[in-house]
């Protein structure tokens, strides 16, 4: 919220963000994940050196976290969305973001054509309650590409993890 102060801007209302699901990724993995699109797109492979510092769940959160809080306050559903009732609202909670994690990987669609992939469906709701409605008719799906030129050695999935709330 303080950049959005810097800027001049009003800063947004509240929103509570869910810990982030992550199906399509092994829970807790920390390995760097890739795709031979060319020769079988549906498995996943770990590379054999790579990790992440964290989870990649974790790593999404966090640089979610930090994207939307520049302008809003970004508040956790166990630790205080009660004592954010805003009253534009009609002294209801906040809403509540929840992304699911379907993907998080370097993606070959050749042997020398690569990219990075973040694919992530989002809710906005309006309560805590562990629900998977999305808040309109459908979920809201995104795919982050970077490809490995940008990168040497074919860096594209850890640079697209790098880059993933941009």
């Amino acid at each position: 919220m303080q950049a959005a102060a810097e800027r001049g801007t009003a800063p947004l209302s509240p929103l509570t963000l869910d810990d982030i699901e992550a199906p399509g990724v092994t829970e807790g993995s920390n390995a760097v994940l890739y795709r031979l699109a060319y020769a079988d797109a549906r498995q996943l492979r770990p590379y054999s050196q790579a990790r992440w510092s964290q989870p990649p769940a974790l790593l999404f959160h966090q640089r979610l976290r930090e994207q939307l809080g520049q302008r809003r306050a970004i508040l956790r559903p166990d630790n205080g969305a009660a004592l954010a009732r805003n009253p534009e609202l009609g002294g209801r909670l906040p809403p509540v973001l929840r992304v699911e994690l379907e993907e998080f990987s370097h993606i070959f669609s050749s042997p020398s054509d690569s990219a990075g992939v973040v694919r992530v469906r989002a809710y906005r709701g309006r309560s805590a309650a562990r629900r998977r409605n999305p808040a309109g008719p459908a979920g809201v799906h995104g795919a982050h590409p970077r490809p490995h030129s940008r990168c040497p050695r074919r860096c594209g999935g850890a640079r697209a993890g790098i880059h993933a709330g941009r």
